[in-house]
């Protein structure tokens, strides 16, 4: 994030156009939601693994029984 505001800043001094402007803006928003994708998919896991861990206890309570 830091590049990109200095790339951003001398993007700026350069005076350059509006293409590079979006670029900049787009490869971030694509961080971002890679950042949060990412954050979803390790809830996901533990979530899932939460899960199998209770299905392995009560198969396991039921055997004892």
């Amino acid at each position: 994030m830091i590049t990109d505001l200095v790339v951003f800043g001398i993007l700026c001094m350069l005076e350059a156009p509006v293409w590079c402007f979006v670029a900049i803006g787009i490869s971030v928003l694509i961080r971002v939601i890679s950042f949060g994708m990412n954050l979803g998919a390790k809830q996901s896991e533990k979530a899932l693994n939460e899960a199998i861990k209770r299905s392995l206890d009560e198969i396991s309570r039921q055997r004892d029984k």
